[in-house]
């Protein structure tokens, strides 16, 4: 084993319903050029084929038998659950996020851990592909001159924060109490993500694309087909990012009015969907909005015109006369 190799690797990957991915992402992992690994799956409570799957590919892995790590949950947690109960038991001084219905290129551990080596990074971020070796400029990370650009890159919502594609000390997570809110279970990683990066001493950046990510139309974020659902996906993203406004509130108060702005966005985005045939909804989530932002945050997010549309009585009513006036 390489000295390098000394650094134990958890490779993290959470597991419901993919059985018609899964394979392509087992196979990446187990055929990673990187010999000192954990691999810890949790399923959690799938009821199709996909940990059949796992194991029949693992039968062509022996000698990654030993470094295989099952957990089911008792009944479907979410994916945020999910990936608490993976950071939880890994044991790795580095992991890694791999999603079940993406893969990776054969040397991503590798590659992953000579930069942190080299660096002493706590995070080590790789760029990604899209589906068929896709360049989507959302996956590749620009360069940063230092922490602070990455912070505010992703508070404000610019692009790439999904946990994947990165390498982290487990401490980061362990040592600072660093979990994914659960129960709001779509853009978990724009809370945590952030997070992270604020308790990293530094952070590296590898320029190749070592991550292909899949856009999975049966995924929850991938298949609104309806107004309750859209308001759903809304609402857990908003948990998300209200809960990072709230971790800078104390800390950083730059970051803090930037996080309100991103979280006045997503909360809007509970309440417009809401205008087609939902009036209690839109009710409920107007005035938690009046009573979260101030009027110059809605000027500043929302226009002047919804704005002051907001504050007025019957503003669910005017507000669809205005869109459908305004063919929006």
């Amino acid at each position: 084993m390489a000295s390098f190799e000394l650094c134990k690797v958890s490779i993290l990957v959470p597991v419901y319903n993919v059985e018609q991915y899964i394979e392509r992402c087992v196979r990446s992992v187990f055929g990673q050029t990187y010999h000192n690994l954990e691999i810890i799956f949790v399923d959690d409570c799938s009821h199709d084929d996909s940990m059949d799957v796992v194991r029949r590919v693992l039968d062509d892995f022996l000698e990654r038998k030993s470094q295989v790590v099952f957990i089911r949950h008792d009944n479907n947690k979410g994916i945020a659950s999910t990936r608490n109960a993976l950071i939880e038991t890994a044991t790795g001084e580095m992991v890694m996020f791999v999603d079940s219905d993406d893969w990776i290129e054969p040397d991503t551990v590798e590659t992953l851990v000579a930069k942190q080596q080299e660096t002493g990074a706590d995070i080590v971020s790789a760029n990604s592909f899209e589906n068929d070796n896709v360049l989507n400029p959302h996956f590749i990370n620009p360069k940063f001159k230092n922490k602070e650009e990455v912070l505010n890159f992703f508070v404000c919502l610019n692009g790439h924060h999904e946990l994947w594609s990165r390498l982290y000390r487990r401490c980061l997570f362990i040592d600072n109490g660093v979990r994914c809110v659960e129960g709001d279970n779509v853009c978990e990683d724009l809370f945590v993500t952030p997070c992270l990066f604020w308790y990293a001493r530094s952070v590296a950046w590898e320029n190749r694309c070592l991550y292909h990510y899949a856009i999975n139309h049966e995924s929850l974020t991938h298949s609104v087909r309806n107004t309750t659902k859209e308001i759903k996906i809304a609402r857990e993203a908003y948990g998300n990012i209200k809960s990072l406004m709230d971790f800078f509130k104390d800390k950083d108060q730059g970051l803090y009015v930037k996080a309100r702005l991103s979280a006045l966005k997503y909360c809007y985005s509970i309440m417009y969907p809401a205008l087609d045939g939902k009036p209690e909804t839109w009710e409920k989530w107007r005035a938690h909005l009046l009573s979260t932002f101030t009027m110059p945050e809605l000027r500043k997010v929302l226009g002047c015109k919804v704005a002051m549309m907001i504050h007025l009585p019957f503003s669910y009513h005017v507000m669809r006369i205005y869109f459908k006036l305004a063919n929006l």
